[in-house]
């Protein structure tokens, strides 16, 4: 209740369940077993992580093989994260529940 009052729309029961301020994304297995993992780029990092150990089979990598592009592929995304995202959260995900409705 006071997590939707103060952001002004509820969340899922199971989102709150797993990540206690409600935040998206948030990865939880199928069975909830295991810890959930949750933060836009931790959440690329573990998907990554699956693919590249063999986790996931035929899993493709998302980021590049060599070391040094997978630091700049991960300056851009976190540039994206706090520049580009952060700045438009707003307009994402609305507070007004007959803006979310349209």
């Amino acid at each position: 209740q006071a997590l939707r009052e103060a952001t002004g729309y509820e969340k899922h029961p199971l989102v709150l369940k797993h990540h206690p301020s409600g935040l998206v994304p948030t990865l939880v297995d199928a069975d909830e077993a295991e810890p959930a993992v949750y933060d836009s780029l931790i959440c690329v990092e573990f998907c990554e992580d699956l693919a590249t150990t063999g986790v996931v089979q035929g899993g493709t990598p998302l980021l590049p093989g060599d070391a040094v592009q997978r630091g700049r592929a991960r300056i851009w995304a976190d540039y994206v994260n706090k520049q580009i995202c952060s700045q438009f959260y707003k307009v994402l995900v609305p507070k007004d529940l007959a803006v979310r409705a349209e």
